[in-house]
């Protein structure tokens, strides 16, 4: 319960517990639309304590071209959906109860060297702050 804004108690603790039911589908086609892959994935959560702001989702898809990848995802998350130390940390600061856009661009320099471009814009669900944050990574595994 780090960043807080989780829903609390009188006492400063957490006033439900995370039971959470989570689903996943993912769907691949290989060698289609002249891409080498392409997936449609989507993600569903149901915390079963509280009675509102308990549900998570996400829809996007993934494409791979030769050396680049592209991947896009929608996602909304209720403030008690998950405990608030488990979401995404560039997304909306790791925060609960935001909706947004990530969007993804990964290229493959070399064998083991790749350069990644990630846009976030986020929102708050039941506010007015907004989260855009622009990130380039350079990957070197060994």
């Amino acid at each position: 319960h780090s960043n807080g804004n989780n829903t609390t108690n009188a006492v400063g603790g957490l006033e439900y517990d995370y039971n959470v039911l989570q689903g996943i589908i993912e769907l691949e086609a290989k060698d289609c639309l002249g891409l080498d892959k392409a997936s449609l994935i989507a993600d569903y959560a149901y915390n079963t304590d509280p009675d509102d702001d308990n549900t998570a989702w996400d829809a996007g898809f993934k494409l791979k071209k030769s050396r680049v990848k592209f991947k896009f995802f929608y996602r909304y998350l209720e403030k008690d959906a998950f405990l608030d130390i488990t979401p995404d940390s560039d997304a909306f600061d790791g925060q609960t109860g935001a909706k947004g856009h990530e969007a993804e661009i990964k290229i493959a320099i070399y064998k083991n060297t790749s350069l990644i471009f990630d846009y976030y814009h986020m929102t708050q669900i039941d506010g007015d702050a907004d989260w855009d944050v622009v990130q380039a990574d350079l990957v070197i595994k060994f």
